[in-house]
């Protein structure tokens, strides 16, 4: 990879897939830039690109206790459900990865691999 750009962990809790995240790019020598969502939630305009580039349906934790809970399972406007994301990020699911434009959900090495190698 020529030029390194910043990956960004985006996360509420370390969880296992968080630190085998954070191992995956420590292993490489890859430095990356976690941010606590509890203290720092995505605004509108990123949960906009993690919803462009993985999927709204998938930036969601339809398994979490914040989502059966709340009303987003029942919006279908996607400004209205981003909104809500951008309210309570306990609602997203964890961890996301991104690098400049590109954002994948959950732990896939392949993918973080493929981003290296391009």
């Amino acid at each position: 990879m020529d030029r390194m750009e910043n990956i960004m962990l985006y996360a509420l809790k370390r969880d296992f897939d968080v630190q085998k995240a954070e191992r995956f790019f420590k292993e490489r020598g890859i430095k990356v830039q976690a941010v606590d969502m509890k203290k720092h939630p995505p605004g509108l305009r990123e949960l906009k690109l993690f919803a462009q580039r993985a999927g709204l349906q998938n930036i969601i934790d339809k398994q979490g206790k914040a989502y059966l809970e709340s009303t987003v399972r029942f919006l279908t406007a996607e400004q209205a459900i981003l909104e809500a994301l951008a309210r309570d990020p306990r609602l997203l699911k964890g961890p996301i990865l991104r690098m400049g434009q590109r954002v994948a959900v959950g732990y896939q090495p392949q993918v973080w691999q493929s981003w290296l190698e391009t």
